[in-house]
């Protein structure tokens, strides 16, 4: 069922990364200062800002995929919770992993 291609977990941050678990950067902050100018990224340089409050969502992005897919393969294999309510929360789960796979 796992088809992923984004980086896989667990996720963490320290003061200005978010690495994966071999303490590789997936996301950086990196200002070269080739221009001098705080308030402008150098050349070569990307700027990417996180408010903190979406920095633990974000690095628990992995573990809530993987949750979901677990929980999925339950549902198949559970025939009690086939219900209308189910099936719409069934849609919705596959639509999310769908969408964290690039398909959506």
């Amino acid at each position: 069922m796992n088809n992923t291609k984004f980086t896989p977990g667990p996720w963490k941050w320290n003061d200005k990364e978010l690495l994966d678990s071999t303490n590789a950067a997936i996301i950086k902050h990196e200002d070269d200062g080739a221009c001098g100018d705080p308030e402008c990224c150098g050349a070569g340089s990307c700027w990417v800002e996180v408010r903190e409050a979406d920095k633990p969502l974000i690095a628990a992005a992995p573990d809530l995929y993987a949750a979901i897919e677990a929980f999925l393969s339950y549902l198949e294999h559970d025939d009690s919770l086939h219900t209308a309510e189910a099936g719409q929360i069934d849609e919705q789960m596959h639509a999310a992993l769908a969408k964290a796979r690039g398909e959506k």
